[in-house]
């Protein structure tokens, strides 16, 4: 996982707009979620979904839809 941070100034000095990034790479996030009980784990390339932001490339950028199981969510649920 890396980070990163920048802030970008206003013309009377101050900071006007704060943007802070982490990356984790698709094994971070796989393992982080099987870790947090989600057996079911689906990722596409966003790229399809920003047709009109040129920054926006191939493998820029994952989306990831992650489920755990009915037994896991019925367990959950009654612990509370």
């Amino acid at each position: 996982m890396s980070n990163g941070s920048f802030g970008r100034e206003a013309a009377g000095g101050g900071v006007h707009e704060r943007v802070e990034e982490v990356c984790w790479t698709p094994s971070e996030i796989g393992r982080t979620l099987r870790e947090a009980g989600f057996g079911q784990v689906r990722a596409w390339d966003a790229t399809p979904f920003f047709k009109n932001d040129p920054t926006i490339r191939p493998g820029y950028r994952t989306f990831y839809l992650a489920r755990k199981s009915a037994a896991r969510r019925g367990a959950r649920s009654a612990a509370r």
